[in-house]
C-alpha cells in the first residue's frame, strides 16, 4: 500500500494567499459581465477557459502535489446546453462553484505546510535581512515582514536617495558624482580610483531608474520575496559605499 505523498507550499504562505487572491479578483470579473449575445459568450467561453486552465497551473505550483489542482478540476458544475440563457447559468454556476473552492483554500492554507527553498525559509531570509546595510534594515524590514515587498524595495531607493542629498544636495547618482563632485573611497588601487567610483555612480544611477519604474508605473508589483530581497542588496551595498564617500576639496593654488 503506498503512502499518498503530504501535500505542501512551494512558496510562502503570504505569497500562495496573493496569487490565490489576485486569481479570484479575475475570475469574479468574468463573473460580472453581461452576456447579451452569442459572440459576448463565446468571447466569455474562452476567458472562462484560459482562466481556468491558468488556475489549475498555478496549483500545481504553488503545491508540491498534484492533489488540489485536481480537485479544483473536478469541483465546477455540468457544462450548459439548451438555451442561451441556460447555457449563461451554467458556465457562471460552473464558474463561481470553482470560486468558491478558490476562496476556501485561502481560508485554510495556514494549515497547509510550507516547503521553501533553503533561500526563502523565513530563518534564511531573516538572516540575510540582519546582513543588510543598518539604515536599510532599520527602515525596511518591518515593510518586507509584512509582506509588503514593493513599498520595502521602494524604501531602500529612497534611503539611497536621501543619503546622496544629505552628501552633496543632489538625489540622483549622475548629477551627485557630477555636480556634487562626490568621490567615494576604496578603490583597490589608485591607478583603478576612477572606474571604482564610475561603478559607484552607475550603481546608484541604476537604483535611481529602478525606482523611477517603481513608482511610475501602476503594475510595477513585486511579489516575489526574494526580488525583492535582491532590491534590498543593491540599496544596501550602494549604503556601504557611500559610507566612504567624501567631498574631495578643491585645490584652490
Amino acid at each position: 500500500m503506498t503512502t499518498q505523498a503530504e501535500t505542501m507550499l512551494r512558496v510562502s504562505h503570504t505569497e500562495a494567499a496573493k496569487k490565490l487572491t489576485n486569481q479570484i479578483a479575475q475570475g469574479e470579473q468574468l463573473l460580472a459581465i453581461q452576456l447579451e449575445s452569442d459572440e459576448g459568450l463565446n468571447h466569455f467561453l474562452e476567458d472562462k477557459r484560459s482562466w481556468l486552465d491558468y488556475s489549475k497551473e498555478l496549483l500545481r505550483q504553488l503545491f508540491t502535489t498534484e492533489l488540489l489542482a485536481m480537485r479544483f478540476h473536478n469541483s465546477g458544475r455540468a457544462p450548459g446546453v439548451g438555451a442561451f440563457d441556460d447555457i449563461i447559468e451554467a458556465e457562471k454556476a460552473d464558474l463561481t462553484s470553482r470560486l468558491c473552492f478558490i476562496r476556501s483554500l485561502i481560508k485554510r492554507l495556514e494549515l497547509i505546510p510550507e516547503n521553501l527553498p533553503s533561500a526563502q525559509s523565513p530563518s534564511a531570509v531573516g538572516n540575510s535581512l540582519h546582513t543588510l546595510h543598518p539604515e536599510i534594515y532599520s527602515k525596511c524590514h518591518a515593510l518586507y515582514e509584512k509582506g509588503a515587498y514593493a513599498e520595502a524595495a521602494e524604501k531602500g531607493f529612497k534611503v539611497v536617495r536621501d543619503r546622496l542629498r544629505n552628501l552633496t544636495t543632489y538625489e540622483t547618482g549622475s548629477e551627485a558624482f557630477g555636480k556634487g563632485k562626490l568621490h567615494v573611497k576604496g578603490a583597490t588601487a589608485p591607478h583603478v580610483d576612477r572606474d571604482f567610483n564610475e561603478g559607484v555612480k552607475f550603481l546608484t544611477m541604476a537604483i535611481d531608474q529602478f525606482r523611477n519604474e517603481k513608482v511610475h508605473t501602476s503594475d510595477a508589483k513585486i511579489e516575489d520575496p526574494i526580488r525583492a530581497l535582491e532590491y534590498l542588496g543593491l540599496s544596501s551595498l550602494a549604503m556601504n559605499l557611500l559610507d566612504n564617500a567624501e567631498i574631495p576639496k578643491q585645490n584652490t593654488s
